[in-house]
């Protein structure tokens, strides 16, 4: 068989073409999906680290101005760490978000935000 020039560039074309599509939309999401199959069934997957809190004081709750730190979930919560950040005073352990507020003293005693205040008081 004798091609021209001009058949021989069309079929060289159409090859590529033919090709490109069977690339597309065949071998490109079938290795996708085996990719993911060996992943996932390999355990291969981001390590989860939870967030822990300095608790100075000793009161279950984390310093609010300091940054958290991650630990591995398998190291179970570390000594003088918590999951939290809700202690507006990490110095004095009775001053927390379960304490008492005392009206007056100056004092957010339950971390809400400030000291409660009522009238006809003397302080």
């Amino acid at each position: 068989m004798n091609f021209s020039k001009k058949n021989q560039s069309n079929c060289i074309m159409s090859n590529n073409f033919v090709n490109k599509k069977l690339f597309s939309t065949i071998v490109l999401p079938l290795f996708l999906l085996i990719s993911a199959v060996v992943i996932v069934g390999s355990g291969c997957h981001a390590e989860s680290k939870d967030e822990y809190y300095i608790d100075a004081d000793g009161d279950g709750y984390g310093d609010s101005s300091a940054d958290s730190i991650r630990f591995d979930e398998t190291q179970g919560e570390e000594v003088g760490y918590v999951k939290n950040n809700k202690d507006c005073d990490d110095n004095n352990k009775e001053i927390n978000p379960d304490a008492r507020e005392i009206p007056n003293d100056g004092i957010d005693n339950d971390c809400d935000g400030g000291d409660t205040i009522e009238e006809g008081t003397d302080n």
